[in-house]
């Protein structure tokens, strides 16, 4: 049924058509530590990327998972205590730096951006009907934890405009996956 949907909106695999179909299979990243803010994203950024529409959307997604662990900063602050002179200085940098990449980052300035993006590219084109139609399959054989923070992810993106979602899943396991999560909180 997916691939009939996909089929009816691509019409032809044409770089300036109207819909970019993304496909994201879930239990493919079951195993996966942040499979819904890592690997949803990059795969609907890897879909954009050369996209001539959709490409600085990919930019800005890219750039909002950008957040440098805690191991990395720790080493930048080791670094700068090595060198003695000019700590406070080069940690206060360092802290600055870190702060605006975490500013920019998917969580914060980075889902506008996109929702900004997203409303110039419609509105130049003069269309509405420009969008990015997330296919995301399988869902039903992951686990409930990772169905649920695959679902929790998309529903960052369900009020941006031009953004779809079609979910194939089983409704009666998907109930089941969702009452295993809940059940010690009734």
């Amino acid at each position: 049924l997916m691939k009939s949907i996909e089929a009816s909106l691509n019409g032809g695999t044409n770089k300036m058509q109207n819909t970019l179909c993304v496909w994201f299979n879930a239990w493919r990243y079951e195993r996966e530590e942040h499979l819904a803010t890592v690997a949803l994203l990059k795969t609907i950024a890897f879909a954009m990327q050369g996209h001539e529409r959709f490409d600085n959307i990919a930019k800005i997604i890219f750039k909002g998972l950008t957040v440098l662990g805690k191991d990395v900063k720790q080493k930048m602050l080791l670094d700068a205590l090595d060198r003695k002179s000019g700590v406070i200085e080069e940690i206060d940098r360092s802290e600055l730096f870190f702060n605006d990449l975490e500013k920019r980052s998917i969580y914060f300035e980075g889902i506008n951006e996109i929702r900004k993006e997203m409303q110039k590219i419609r509105q130049i084109e003069n269309s509405k009907d420009f969008r990015v139609v997330v296919f995301i399959d399988d869902l039903d054989r992951c686990s409930s934890k990772k169905a649920l923070e695959v679902l929790e992810s998309i529903k960052v993106f369900l009020d941006i405009e031009g953004f779809v979602y079609v979910v194939g899943l089983s409704h009666k396991t998907v109930i089941k996956l969702i009452m295993q999560a809940y059940s010690q909180t009734g």
